[in-house]
């Protein structure tokens, strides 16, 4: 039992400053834009919490990019992804990604360009070794026109985002690398 000199926990918070106010309600001291939390959609309230979420914002930019990646994929790709036996790289399987670089061999800054791969035999183990070649280098531009592809499935076309020049020849940027089957990935 509490002895009479101790308050009990209703005479604390009656002692609080903050637990009532003696002023007299002021209705004019809302504003419009205070009231519209109360007639906001719970989709609104989602919206406005996750806009203040730094990381949450990041991620849906990143997911919206990838989201378009995926539906402008043909013209994103610089091949064919269902590539004519002429349009292979037959004397490039396996082959590496291609490295893009910025700075030449003599320490330049330039547009993105690749060197050649060239190709040689270990005479060890009889594996494709690949190898840059730095007497030329392909620039890497964009919007080439490139092997034929159908957008979509529904009207043809040539422009790809990015590739290389007809210079290149045989030549390819391997973006991931070359399979087996001698397809760009």
């Amino acid at each position: 039992m509490a002895s009479i000199t101790e308050k009990t926990w209703f005479d604390q918070i009656e002692e609080q400053d903050n637990w009532h106010d003696d002023e007299p309600f002021d209705e004019g001291s809302f504003k419009a834009e205070d009231e519209k939390i109360f007639v906001a959609s719970y989709w609104q309230l989602m919206w406005w919490k996750f806009r203040k979420h730094r990381m949450a914002m990041v991620s849906a930019v990143i997911i919206v990019l990838l989201y378009l990646v995926a539906v402008f994929a043909e013209f994103v790709a610089p091949y064919n992804p269902d590539p004519h036996p002429s349009e292979l790289f037959v004397s490039y399987k396996l082959a590496p990604p291609s490295r893009v670089h910025f700075i030449d061999e003599e320490g330049n800054f330039q547009r993105p360009f690749v060197y050649k791969i060239s190709q040689e035999r270990d005479p060890e183990t009889l594996r494709r070794i690949y190898a840059e070649d730095t007497s030329e280098k392909y620039p890497i531009r964009f919007f080439v026109n490139g092997p034929e592809y159908e957008m979509w499935g529904l009207f043809p076309a040539q422009k790809h985002l990015f590739g290389l020049g007809p210079e290149a020849g045989e030549q390819g940027f391997f973006l991931l690398g070359v399979d087996e089957g001698a397809r760009d990935l």
